[in-house]
């Protein structure tokens, strides 16, 4: 079963947990017939293509694959690693744009600091944000 790290903060302390890459999803490569599966103790829902059980590529395995560090987990978000003054994008709970603003510190090891200017250019706020939200703008150096 795939698995991933999250680094969660419990009682105060940061740590790792492990969990199912993809929680409640089961990946088999013969399916049989789709009535043997509906049986199986837990299963509440089959994926299917008419009525057929959909498959997953090849390709998507294999990317699941290489995403794979050195332990075996798949690592679902890559931090960058940022650097005082350098300009980012505040994104969303979905990946999209929000704001852009100037990386200031890391404030622990899950949030950063940003200061973010008024369209005015006149006033600016320091925000934190987890740092899973934060992408480099294009063309730091």
């Amino acid at each position: 079963m795939p698995r991933t790290r999250e680094r969660v903060i419990i009682r105060g302390k940061l740590d790792w947990k492990i969990r199912p890459f993809l929680a409640r999803y089961l990946f088999l490569q013969d399916v049989g017939t789709l009535v043997d599966l509906r049986l199986v103790y837990g299963v509440s829902h089959l994926i299917k293509v008419g009525d057929r059980a959909a498959g997953i590529s090849q390709a998507v395995i294999d990317r699941m694959r290489e995403r794979e560090d050195g332990d075996g987990f798949i690592t679902l978000n890559h931090v960058e690693k940022f650097k005082p003054g350098d300009r980012v994008e505040v994104l969303d709970n979905a990946g999209n744009f929000q704001f852009e603003g100037v990386f200031k510190s890391m404030n622990n090891k899950l949030r950063a600091d940003v200061f973010l200017q008024h369209i005015d250019q006149l006033s600016s706020w320091r925000v934190s944000v987890p740092i899973t939200r934060l992408r480099v703008v294009n063309g730091n150096d």
